[in-house]
């Protein structure tokens, strides 16, 4: 089967016959709940009731090299995980940060 010019969501339904849910990060609609989203993703991707894909949209060479991705395209995740960073500030503060990482994408 080839794919090529069509949308994640198109290709993900002719590959699996799943019908895929869009999570769009930036809407003007509602705003985006960036923890509660994540949690159902790591959740259900853990579990194995779904497949997670992202995808770029337009940007810069430069970007594009910067970050090693190609412009308009998507990948899918093979891997999703929650990381806990501490930022030592000094011996008596101590600051936390949630840091989600995907380690690994094709």
């Amino acid at each position: 089967m080839q794919l090529t010019n069509t949308l994640q969501n198109i290709d993900l339904h002719a590959l699996t016959g799943w019908i895929p849910e869009r999570v769009a990060l930036r809407s003007s609609s509602k705003p985006f709940e960036k923890d509660k989203e994540f949690r159902k993703i790591l959740d259900k991707f853990h579990r194995g009731h779904c497949v997670v894909t992202v995808a770029t949209g337009a940007m810069s060479q430069t970007d594009a090299d910067r970050a090693g991705l190609v412009e308009s395209h998507a990948y899918a995740m093979l891997d999703i995980r929650e990381v806990l960073v501490s930022l030592s500030l000094s011996e008596s503060t101590r600051s936390s940060t949630r840091v989600y990482q995907s380690l690994k994408t094709c």
